[in-house]
C-alpha cells in the first residue's frame, strides 16, 4: 500500500484488529490512508490525519474510514 507522504514511513499495525477505546487506526478513505483515533468514530465529521504534516486533514461527513489496523507504532525514515 502507498501512502500519500513525501517520506517514506515504516507503520507497525496489527490487522483485522478488534476495535479498542483510545486506539489509534490506519485507515483509508477516497484512496487515501491516514491515521484516526477511535473517539474520532462517533463524531461527525470525522478527522483523518496524514502521515505527513504538509498534507491537509481530510473531514468526512456521515461516511466511515474502512479500518487497516491498529496502529502499534510508526517511524519515518530518511
Amino acid at each position: 500500500m502507498s501512502f500519500p507522504t513525501a517520506r517514506r514511513v515504516w507503520v507497525l499495525t496489527e490487522l483485522r484488529p478488534l476495535l479498542q477505546p483510545q486506539a489509534v487506526y490506519l485507515g483509508k478513505a477516497r484512496g487515501y490512508a491516514a491515521f484516526f483515533p477511535h473517539e474520532a468514530l462517533e463524531r461527525d465529521p470525522l478527522a483523518l490525519y496524514p502521515l505527513h504534516p504538509e498534507l491537509p486533514t481530510l473531514w468526512l461527513e456521515e461516511e466511515r474510514p474502512e479500518v487497516l489496523g491498529l496502529v502499534r507504532g510508526w517511524r519515518v525514515l530518511h
